[in-house]
């Protein structure tokens, strides 16, 4: 995301939403019909698997048009969660609830309940899950292996001065301008605007600052008048999590009842949890550690270093867990779980490692921790057979 400050512009920049390129993937892989549509994109980028072996010219059609709804239910909430339109609960948990219900009205796999009514997408979407995870896992990778500093869009174009140009045109403040550009995996060039503010475009297209800073530009105005989007009638359901695959806690490190301790490592198929417990140490918390509506912030292990090392070398340090982004051979994320606790910092990690010794590190100078590590087994850090 590119803004400055709650009452400025707001661009919101993504070239890895996983569901936009899983849909995507399914398409193409299962060989979907889809009708024609302006804002449908050509086929997705790279050597895909062919899933459709168990789908025929008939069941093909008629989860190509079951596709295009998808499709398009998909973009209403990519465009308001990017935009911040979607109207969210004002409760503790409130914007975790709504991102919970949002993903289980899109895609709650394995169940698959949000597809029950299209059943012959909900037969492609089993039959090539499995291999979209991988291909957008090997694309996670290559993104991340670039130079931080290509990341969004302001190296390419003059953002604040389109911003603040398309508000004077309008005659709005500022804070009403506001975009979302999620950059897609095409073979060739390609862009649509299919609701106000989002803008769809190719990876190509993304690198040409003459051909985007007019799509952007465009995005921006549209934005202004992007509607609010209610948020699905219904509850989040939580799962269990799946087990974690080390049998106790290991600790990081440990000063009379004081600790930081390792309670989790929960893989998946394309990388890993990692759960941190604090005892007795960092920031007090008060209501002044709470954000808007009593979310909680993380300033609560503000000043704690993390870093990962895996057995072929690759290593990754996380120096702020408020930064949004991290770049590099290994991505490292900070994520909030209902329920969790103040005490409690979860990361996402991925890629899944390779086997071989996986390091954790942990320094936290301000309360006094000095670099602390405990050793994983990389062989391990696998999701269990279905």
């Amino acid at each position: 995301m590119e803004r400055a400050g709650e009452r400025s512009w707001r661009l919101t920049v993504g070239d890895n939403s996983t569901l936009l390129h899983l849909a995507l993937f399914v398409r193409d892989s299962c060989q979907l019909v889809v009708p024609e549509d302006p804002f449908v994109p050509p086929p997705v980028a790279g050597e895909l698997s062919d899933c459709s072996a168990g789908l025929g010219p008939e069941a093909r059609r008629e989860a190509g048009t079951q596709w295009l709804s998808w499709w398009r239910r998909i973009l209403v909430f990519e465009a308001a969660e990017a935009l911040g339109t979607l109207e969210a609960p004002d409760a503790p948990d409130g914007r975790i609830d709504a991102m919970v219900i949002v993903h289980q009205h899109l895609f709650d796999w394995p169940e698959l309940s949000a597809l029950a009514s299209w059943p012959e997408l909900c037969r492609a979407v089993r039959a090539s899950r499995d291999d979209a995870v991988r291909w957008a896992h090997e694309r996670g990778r290559h993104l991340a292996a670039r130079d931080p500093r290509s990341r969004g869009l302001s190296h390419l174009l003059p953002i604040e001065t389109l911003a603040q140009a398309v508000a004077r045109r309008a005659g709005v403040p500022a804070g009403r301008v506001r975009a979302a550009v999620s950059i897609l995996a095409l073979r060739c060039d390609w862009s649509a605007q299919p609701l106000p503010g989002l803008l769809l475009c190719s990876d190509s297209l993304a690198a040409d600052a003459a051909r985007l800073g007019p799509l952007v530009e465009a995005a921006f105005l549209s934005g202004i008048d992007a509607p609010p989007v209610a948020l699905p009638a219904r509850e989040p359901r939580q799962r269990p999590l799946p087990p974690s695959v080390i049998s106790s806690p290991l600790v990081l490190w440990q000063h009379g009842e004081a600790s930081l301790r390792c309670a989790r490592v929960i893989p998946y198929h394309d990388g890993f949890e990692i759960e941190l417990v604090r005892r007795g140490i960092g920031p007090p918390l008060s209501d002044e550690w709470r954000g808007p509506g009593g979310r909680r912030r993380p300033d609560a292990f503000s000043g704690l270093q993390v870093s990962l090392c895996f057995a072929d070398g690759r290593e990754e340090l996380l120096d702020d867990i408020d930064r949004a982004d991290r770049e590099g051979p290994i991505t490292i994320t900070t994520f909030r779980r209902r329920d969790s606790g103040d005490d409690t910092l979860w990361l996402w990690v991925m890629p899944l490692p390779p086997p071989g010794d996986v390091r954790l590190t942990a320094q936290w100078q301000d309360v006094g921790v000095e670099p602390v590590s405990v050793v994983l087994d990389g062989a391990t850090i696998r999701p269990a057979a279905a």
